[in-house]
């Protein structure tokens, strides 16, 4: 296979750390924030779960793609001996 044969799509990653979907879906359907909503119509929606739900180790694991047993990154500090 060659680099010509490979279909390249676009693909753009929207964080919104810390806002909640309670307050997200309210400000889409009213219309405050237009472009997010038009950006929807034609995406997937999927809601990150984390446990521990802090953002270190969440957007490690999404920029890397391992679990964060493997990066090893689980909160703001890490702690060496």
């Amino acid at each position: 296979m060659t680099f010509k044969s490979i279909s390249r799509k676009k693909v753009a990653l929207i964080g919104l750390d810390g806002l909640g979907w309670n307050v997200l879906i309210p400000l889409i359907r009213d219309s405050y924030l237009p472009n997010l909503k038009l950006l929807l119509k034609s995406s997937y929606l999927a809601p990150l779960k984390c446990i521990p739900p802090l953002t270190p180790p969440s957007w490690t694991s999404i920029f890397t793609g391992v679990n964060m047993k493997k990066h090893e990154i689980y909160q703001f500090r890490k702690i060496i001996f």
